[in-house]
């Protein structure tokens, strides 16, 4: 007998534990963690610009050993996507728009490179190491995120995933 009180109270906290997972939702973009930052030219791009489109937000700098090395990984997986609707916003979080585009151009990078001058999407975002990336799906919900590099394959895992 003593044994079915604490059984009920496990099994009812169970059940509503599976509720509450169960409706839980991402927030979109547009109520908690929509940003403007500045592309290279100094215009401003926003996130809720790119609803509709799946987003990898990538938050990197050049001083960043393996987020170089993350770089061409982002560049394949932009070019074998951006015809399905995938845009990948790599968000710079220390160097200058110059710095940024040579290295860009030395490396063929072709995806959208924002900076965050001030540091108020690392803090949005609540960015604590790089390189750290965010999949975003269509209608602006951060679905995964990943501090650290990523190949290919699972960049591409988590795309087709959002589809």
């Amino acid at each position: 007998m003593a044994l079915k009180t604490p059984l009920r109270a496990l099994t009812i906290l169970c059940v509503l534990l599976a509720i509450v997972g169960c409706n839980s939702q991402s927030r979109p973009i547009e109520l908690e963690a929509d940003f403007t930052a500045l592309d290279l030219e100094g215009n401003p791009v926003k996130l809720s610009d790119h609803l509709g489109n799946t987003v990898v937000l990538n938050f990197w700098a050049i001083w960043c050993s393996p987020c170089r090395m993350e770089m061409p990984v982002l560049e394949a997986i932009y070019q074998e996507y951006r015809d399905r609707k995938v845009v990948i916003l790599a968000v710079n979080v220390s160097e200058s728009a110059t710095d940024i585009a040579a290295f860009a151009q030395q490396n063929h990078l072709t995806f959208l490179m924002l900076r965050d001058t001030n540091l108020d999407v690392v803090k949005k975002y609540g960015i604590r190491s790089l390189p750290t990336t965010f999949f975003i799906d269509r209608e602006g919900q951060v679905r995964m995120s990943r501090v650290g590099a990523m190949n290919k394959a699972f960049v591409a895992q988590q795309i087709d995933l959002l589809l």
